[in-house]
């Protein structure tokens, strides 16, 4: 069976660490974890890049060399002082950062056959 590959932003969180957990426990499935402070610890078919998603530069180094993603898991979460009863969880300028930076990996991938 073909290695599939997810990238689970905001694996530091709790739907986030259980997607790595998930996935990583499935045949044909490698789990990449992304968070501002990425796991210590990893267990088979998985693993973790630092970054920002504040950092559309930061993400686009973190992201070269990783070739296509399969799938993308959103489970990071913008913390504003009032989160409670702001129920806006997803920040656009997080969600466009990362679009932006996974755009811009995407043509390497292509380019390298992956």
């Amino acid at each position: 069976m073909a290695q599939k590959k997810i990238l689970v932003v905001g694996s530091g969180g709790m739907v986030g660490r259980s997607a790595m957990t998930h996935f990583a426990a499935l045949d044909g499935w490698e789990a990449v974890g992304m968070a501002r402070r990425p796991a210590v610890t990893a267990t088979q078919g998985m693993r973790f890049i630092a970054a920002d998603l504040r950092n559309r530069d930061g993400l686009v180094e973190a992201l070269r060399g990783e070739g296509r993603f399969d799938q993308v898991l959103y489970a990071a979460l913008y913390e504003e002082a009032d989160i409670v009863s702001g129920a806006t969880y997803t920040s656009e300028t997080y969600t466009a950062s990362l679009q932006s930076a996974l755009d811009q990996a995407a043509p390497s991938a292509t380019a390298s056959g992956s």
